[in-house]
């Protein structure tokens, strides 16, 4: 390997101008998104302030009354976030939004540091991933959502398992959950792994979570906080599934079949499918990882060219919603956000 890529893969520190100056730049875009798009809108984190008020005076949760801003993640997501909830509703936005943007900071040269190789420098990636992605960042920031906050824990697990700090992964796993479920999609690959102390880390921090609430809301009061959880979960998603922003496998069916059964079962027959497309990529890495084979860029592209066939149903579903005006769609929402990764490569 020639030394000037090993150079690059040695994960060293981004230079002290380049941190100073792409610090300077998000603080500069921040202030001025939150000022003058921002501080006026973030509904989505009004539904986690709401549940924090809420979860501080031990009162229900879920309601039916807050109709497409419905909170649907865990109970104890609600206790989480009670410090925000007992600020006045203007300060918790700012604090909330100055998180979010310390998150996203933080995120760029640790992105960096979980390249398996990098052959680029860092200004150049970082500045591709703003390029490709700031619109995007900008999006999350302007309507208060925790999908960087969640990246930045998932991603820091990811680094902990490659550290070899198994225990760590495993609480950063189980806090990334309980801030958003989508992160549950980590959990059997850690069980996969058969690593025991980031899977009992794992089971131990979700068993906190589930009995968190209890701390507030009692044992009786914790049980209703889940049987609303549930209901909420499965009655309120017809109404979101036409929503452009929902990316979902009942949305792309409900879309092109309209709300039904036969949606529903294409859902459902799709959704046991996935897994096995991840549990098949999972072992086809493993494997070329044991045998220190690397993917060739013709392989790579191959691979790629599969994931867009078997996805392209998905495409073709956003694109035939886009006419009329987008309506934003309730919590968690599966939107475009949630499906970006945590770093762009502009590899050879």
């Amino acid at each position: 390997m020639p030394s000037s890529q090993r150079d690059l893969n040695d994960n060293e520190p981004l230079p002290r101008l380049t941190t100073t100056a792409l610090a300077g730049i998000v603080i500069v875009l921040g202030v001025w998104l939150f000022v003058a798009k921002a501080s006026q809108r973030m509904p989505d984190f009004e539904v986690y302030w709401r549940a924090g008020t809420r979860a501080a005076a031990a009162e229900p949760i879920y309601r039916a009354s807050d109709a497409d801003y419905q909170l649907k993640y865990f109970p104890a997501f609600a206790i989480v976030a009670i410090p925000l909830g007992l600020m006045p509703l203007d300060t918790a936005k700012a604090t909330w939004f100055a998180l979010s943007a310390a998150a996203l900071l933080a995120l760029f040269p640790l992105s960096l540091r979980l390249l398996h190789e990098r052959r680029q420098p860092a200004w150049l990636l970082i500045a591709v991933l703003l390029i490709g992605l700031g619109k995007y960042y900008a999006e999350d920031l302007v309507l208060g959502q925790i999908n960087t906050v969640v990246m930045l824990v998932a991603a820091c697990a990811i680094l902990a398992l490659n550290r070899g700090r198994e225990a760590l992964a495993g609480v950063l796993v189980a806090i990334a959950i309980v801030l958003k479920p989508y992160a549950l999609i980590l959990a059997p690959w850690l069980v996969a792994r058969r690593r025991w102390p980031s899977i009992v880390a794992l089971a131990i921090g979700l068993l906190i979570a589930c009995v968190l609430p209890a701390g507030v809301y009692g044992v009786d009061g914790t049980l209703d906080l889940y049987r609303g959880w549930w209901h909420t979960v499965t009655s309120t998603t017809d109404g979101t599934l036409l929503h452009s922003d929902n990316v979902s496998l009942a949305s792309l069916w409900a879309k092109r079949l309209g709300i039904g059964s036969a949606a529903a079962t294409l859902a459902t027959v799709n959704a046991r499918h996935a897994p096995g497309r991840m549990i098949f990529s999972f072992l086809m890495v493993r494997v070329l990882s044991e045998s220190g084979r690397l993917l060739t860029a013709p392989a790579a592209v191959a691979a790629g060219a599969v994931v867009a066939l078997q996805d392209a149903p998905v495409a073709r579903a956003q694109l035939q919603a886009r006419p009329g005006r987008r309506r934003r769609a309730c919590h968690p929402r599966s939107d475009r956000s949630d499906y970006r990764g945590v770093a762009v490569s502009v590899q050879e």
